[in-house]
């Protein structure tokens, strides 16, 4: 989807061969959904990455995406060893981060304010007796 909103924006930027006929279907069933306003503003923020130099990572932002989702049900379910379980049950593809890998940001997760904050506004805080 990324290089089908590039290809979109700038359709004379080369598409990487191996998905160039995959980006061009996509890119065909984007712009089905997109009003004009929402075109320009595509094409704006696709002029400004490439003016920018910036260079795509994919494999790094599925990444990302894979850990969200895993905070994700971590918040949710409230338990590590559930996670873990899980985590190790499911199939890894090349480039995915291990289950170690998830286990290691998930600990860190936990023990974050950024976790605590969000539990309390969940409504799932564990009470603490003194």
């Amino acid at each position: 989807m990324f290089f089908a909103g590039v290809y979109l924006a700038a359709p004379n930027t080369p598409l990487p061969q191996d998905i160039a006929a995959l980006v061009q279907r996509s890119a065909q069933a984007l712009v089905k959904f997109m009003d004009a306003v929402q075109g320009e503003h595509l094409r704006a923020a696709v002029k400004q990455w490439m003016t920018d130099g910036s260079t795509a990572n994919i494999r790094r932002w599925m990444q990302a995406i894979e850990l969200t989702a895993c905070r994700t049900a971590l918040l949710v379910c409230g338990d590590l060893d559930i996670a873990k379980r899980i985590l190790a049950s499911e199939t890894a593809l090349p480039g995915d981060l291990t289950p170690a890998e998830k286990m290691k940001e998930l600990m860190l997760f936990c023990v974050s304010d950024e976790y605590c904050a969000l539990r309390q506004a969940l409504g799932v805080t564990i009470a603490v007796e003194e």
